[in-house]
């Protein structure tokens, strides 16, 4: 036992300069680096929301899984000149704080409420989610379905297509979770899996957007059994599935050769998606990958503009 003892007194011994490295580098971060919205009280943590542009109906952003707010920083001011557009950070994202509950579905979709409740914005909605990000825009517009208009995913992940999904992301959700262990030692900044400089590294590289993403991914069950009791989308909702062309990010970098073969279930799923309304179309989106926002800002706004034509 003394043995055992004297192993953790060395593993913490070594472990706290890089504690306080991770501690003291997130607090200079946020004194160089300011919100370019504001943070609205949602309970036990507060969100960050930013907001351009003027009309209806409000278009909300909502970002991929490691994304935030920043992953629409290039549409949302194209957007901005036709009508009021909303990109927000999910608790623990970019300049949001973290929840103190498990990150469901559902959950997320009652922090989207309480947000636009708390930033006072009017209905109508029409709503963009990427990747994961898919599965709480539909739980909003399941659980709203008078106040959404039109929904958009961004090569994302569905109610439906979740269980396929989910077995091709358990690998994932290991990383995710044990990066979150490394951010909390300052060991993300060092290493820079993600090759990022400035401000995105700045909210990357802290264990809170891995600590979120870490439960999204846990919670992936509870979210699956949350979507099969939630009320259905309606059958005539504008709906809009723009996927990739190239299958980059899809998976993590090392796990090429699988993405390559997940590819065709991926687009099969994508076309399932729009099939969920009459009004449902899929446009291929030339060139781009799986961060679609990121690679073709100017697409994706064009075609929120072109739903907001068709939207009642």
């Amino acid at each position: 036992m003394k043995w055992f003892w004297r192993i953790v007194f060395a593993l913490v011994l070594l472990a706290t300069p890089g504690v306080v490295y991770e501690q003291w580098s997130e607090s200079k971060d946020f004194e160089r680096y300011a919100p370019p919205g504001k943070l609205y009280d949602v309970g036990d943590h507060k969100l960050h929301l930013h907001c351009a542009g003027e009309g209806a109906p409000t278009v909300i952003l909502e970002a991929s899984g490691l994304g935030s707010s920043l992953s629409y920083e290039q549409v949302l001011p194209l957007l901005a000149k036709r009508t009021r557009v909303c990109a927000y950070d999910r608790a623990g994202m970019g300049f949001s704080e973290p929840a103190g509950r498990a990150l469901t579905s559902k959950a997320l979709a009652e922090e989207l409420e309480a947000l636009v409740k708390a930033a006072k914005l009017e209905p109508p909605y029409v709503l963009a989610g990427a990747s994961i990000g898919g599965l709480t825009v539909e739980m909003f517009a399941r659980r709203n379905a008078g106040a959404v208009r039109g929904l958009v995913f961004l090569d994302a992940v569905d109610s439906q297509s979740l269980e396929v999904v989910g077995t091709e992301v358990s690998a994932m959700r290991f990383q995710t979770c044990a990066a979150a262990w490394l951010g909390r030692v300052g060991l993300l900044r060092v290493i820079d899996p993600l090759k990022l400089t400035g401000l995105p590294a700045a909210l990357t590289y802290r264990p809170a957007p891995f600590d979120a993403a870490c439960s999204v991914l846990k919670n992936l069950p509870e979210s699956d059994r949350e979507h099969a009791s939630a009320p259905p989308l309606p059958p005539d909702l504008p709906l809009l599935v723009l996927s990739h062309e190239v299958p980059d990010d899809l998976l993590p970098p090392d796990e090429k050769d699988r993405a390559k073969a997940f590819e065709p279930e991926w687009q099969r799923l994508q076309k399932a998606q729009a099939k969920r309304s009459t009004r449902g179309e899929q446009w291929v989106v030339a060139a781009s990958g799986h961060l679609i926002a990121e690679d073709r800002p100017a697409s994706v706004a064009q075609a929120i503009l072109d739903l907001l034509d068709k939207v009642p």
